[in-house]
């Protein structure tokens, strides 16, 4: 009996520590879990951010660009009646759109499918406005040329409002 009671204290030291470990062990489960959903939270915060920007991106390219297309329907209107007028103003235009158009090719990974539907939508509409463009200059019938646009602005306009519908 005296060993029992001499071993008692040991062993109450012994379960005690081993208590302690268990209960650090599962704090330390905890916290490690808490890291990671901390970090899992973080990351699909991040993605959102780097999803948003693209958007804004892309938004903000095709604003510019519909403010190209109404920069050459003033172009157009304002007694565009020859050739070279038409030519420059639609060359200027291009330029300008190729510089968006690359930024919006470089953020558009992140849009949804609709809203890549709606952009090619867009494109598909633009370039039913050049080719209209180049008709009228084959045709000559230059004092034309800011009806198309002007008519093709409004529609991209609609298509654009789509798109930053989608995009909320």
């Amino acid at each position: 009996m005296a060993i029992i009671y001499a071993l008692l204290p040991v062993m109450a030291v012994l379960f005690t520590t081993w208590l302690n470990n268990q209960s650090n062990r599962k704090l330390k489960e905890v916290d490690v879990k808490n890291i990671i959903k901390q970090k899992d939270y973080e990351l699909n915060l991040e993605r959102i951010k780097e999803k948003s920007n693209h958007e804004r991106i892309v938004y903000a390219s095709l604003i510019n660009i519909l403010g190209d297309i109404q920069q050459l329907d003033v172009d157009l209107s304002s007694n565009c009646v020859n050739y070279n007028c038409v030519e420059e103003s639609v060359q200027n235009f291009n330029e300008s759109f190729k510089k968006n158009r690359e930024k919006v090719a470089e953020n558009q990974i992140s849009l949804s499918q609709s809203a890549v539907s709606e952009l090619y939508n867009f494109y598909r509409m633009l370039s039913s406005m050049q080719i209209e463009l180049k008709n009228i200059l084959h045709d000559k019938e230059y004092e034309i040329a800011h009806v198309v646009v002007s008519e093709y602005s409004s529609r991209m306009a609609n298509i654009i409002l789509k798109l930053y519908e989608e995009l909320k």
